[in-house]
């Protein structure tokens, strides 16, 4: 299963970086790490391989690509990273934000790849 990225920038991985998880900006500019919370303002999504520390990830910033779940979601749920960066539903609580970065173009469950649409975004519900 491929995604079609509209747009992808090449970083160098902080630290190792599974591939199809959400990733973020890391302190050094150019370079990555993956995400780890949904307070992470997310980035984009690793491609299929993922990379190594200290090598070269490519990061799907727009368009459609494959994320591996870490929790069961349903088609259109926004989506957002968990404490291993997979994608979860980004469910916020009143008054609450959520680093969004994607949104679900097919349902799925734990451990499932399925396609998504690269958009970052803050999501927030209303008191």
């Amino acid at each position: 299963m491929q995604g079609r990225p509209l747009l992808t920038a090449a970083a160098i991985a902080a630290a190792v970086i599974a591939g199809r998880r959400f990733v973020v900006h890391a302190e050094t500019e150019g370079a990555a790490i993956q995400a780890s919370s949904g307070d992470d303002p997310i980035w984009g999504v690793s491609n299929t391989q993922g990379a190594a520390e200290g090598a070269v990830c490519d990061v799907i910033e727009a368009g459609e690509a494959i994320l591996e779940l870490g929790g069961t979601v349903a088609a259109g749920d926004d989506l957002t990273a968990d404490a291993a960066g997979k994608g979860v539903k980004a469910d916020p609580d009143p008054g609450e934000t959520v680093q969004a970065g994607a949104r679900a173009r097919q349902g799925g469950a734990a451990g499932d790849f399925i396609r998504v649409i690269v958009n970052p975004y803050r999501l927030a519900t209303p008191l």
